[in-house]
């Protein structure tokens, strides 16, 4: 048995017995983390130890899901380094106390002291000079270090995957898929949590890439694929919605209570404003459900405009891409006063590239950013190739003809 099947059964055990409540979770990481620690790390391997360090990030996961809240337990601080360092002793003041008040008299008034001085002298409080000594004292002393700051179970688990990172993207493609998938898979867990969600859209779909869906049992697919469908929705920078919709995964809502959910997200692949707001007036009591989408309600309906946009592109023959505001105002279903902002955003996105001539009202456009197709998407691709096709055999044929006159 090679170290990773070692470290796939250790960690199935472990996450087992904490899933039946035979171990605590804190028990779990316990058993785990002793596994990669010290010289056991490198006796394992990279590749292993990463796996037992994602199976351990999952459970403190589930610790802190558990708990309730993601703080890390009170402070075991003990009351003696809670306490400030001790103040140097001193020796008790009074009339005696010939440092603060002892002075230099003079016989005849000559050679001595100037007399105000060493009235002020003596005028001077006792408490000063000692406490000036003490305050040198303690600033002499040697300071107790610092006590070390407790992580929250989350800022674990994000130091575990900043660790893990560097290993795994040094990994070959001869390494094993689980691997992967088991570090991406606690990446996925830790930005559902701790958000922002498209982070977490983007960590799912490598995951996605990694594993199978027989990797996953109906329920986690349907879990997943609801959690991809709001992250790429409410995500900020998630234009490229046919990412997602080319894998299996959006199919796991189909026939559920959040088939609304998987046909909104096809709405935002095409581009398709109309059907965004007769899809979210047939579905207001579902979007109502989902927190999400209520609080970037607005968000999305600059999203659904900014993706008109760049389909409208797309289905717009290069050479006549130079388009008037009102056509940008009637696809997209905006104002004509609301284009120029639209097109800025898409600009400032990335998405599109080009200039606009406030005085002519019109758009020129350049580029559009690639994204991944459907079929329908690809089936117009087609005609367009086809079409630059026919025109080229006919300047081909146009110029034989001529070449032929000329000769």
């Amino acid at each position: 048995m090679n170290q990773l099947r070692y470290a796939e059964i250790l960690c199935a055990v472990v996450a087992g017995a904490v899933a039946r409540g035979a171990l605590t979770a804190a028990a779990g990481i316990e058993r785990l983390e002793a596994c990669v620690e010290g010289p056991k790390r490198a006796r394992l391997g990279a590749e292993a130890a990463v796996f037992v360090d994602m199976e351990a990030a999952l459970l403190w996961l589930r610790r802190a899901e558990a708990s309730g809240d993601d703080e890390a337990a009170a402070d075991d601080k003990s009351p003696d380094e809670a306490a400030p360092a001790a103040a140097a002793s001193s020796p008790s003041s009074g009339g005696g106390d010939t440092t603060a008040t002892t002075t230099t008299t003079t016989e005849g008034g000559g050679g001595g002291t100037d007399a105000p001085a060493a009235d002020a002298a003596a005028a001077a409080p006792p408490s000063e000079a000692k406490d000036s000594e003490e305050k040198a004292k303690e600033d002499d002393a040697p300071k107790p270090p610092a006590p070390k700051k407790k992580l929250t179970p989350l800022e674990t688990v994000k130091a575990k995957l900043e660790a893990a990172r560097p290993t795994v993207e040094a990994l070959t493609g001869t390494t094993d898929a689980a691997v992967f998938e088991k570090f991406y898979g606690a990446s996925a867990a830790y930005y559902k949590r701790a958000g922002p969600p498209e982070a977490f859209y983007r960590t799912a779909l490598a995951l996605l890439s990694y594993s199978t869906p027989e990797s996953h049992t109906p329920e986690e697919r349907f879990v997943l694929a609801t959690d991809m469908s709001l992250a790429a929705l409410a995500g900020e920078g998630v234009y490229n919605f046919g990412e997602v919709l080319a894998t299996p995964v959006v199919d796991a809502l189909d026939g559920t209570p959040n088939a609304w959910l998987a046909e909104l997200l096809r709405i935002f692949g095409r581009g398709d404003v109309d059907a965004f707001n007769a899809h979210c007036d047939d579905h207001r009591d579902d979007v109502a459900r989902q927190p999400a989408l209520v609080a970037k309600f607005e968000f999305l309906k600059e999203k659904i405009a900014v993706l008109a946009l760049m389909h409208l592109l797309f289905e717009t023959p290069s050479h006549a891409r130079s388009l008037p505001f009102t056509d940008v105002a009637a696809r997209c279903r905006l104002g004509v006063d609301q284009v120029e902002f639209l097109a800025m955003r898409a600009m400032a996105l990335g998405l599109v590239a080009g200039h606009i001539d406030q005085v002519a009202a019109t758009i020129h456009f350049e580029w559009v950013q690639p994204r991944v197709l459907d079929a329908a998407q690809i089936a117009h691709l087609v005609d367009q190739v086809d079409a630059l096709s026919d025109k080229s055999s006919t300047a081909f044929n146009l110029l034989a003809d001529h070449t032929i006159d000329l000769l």
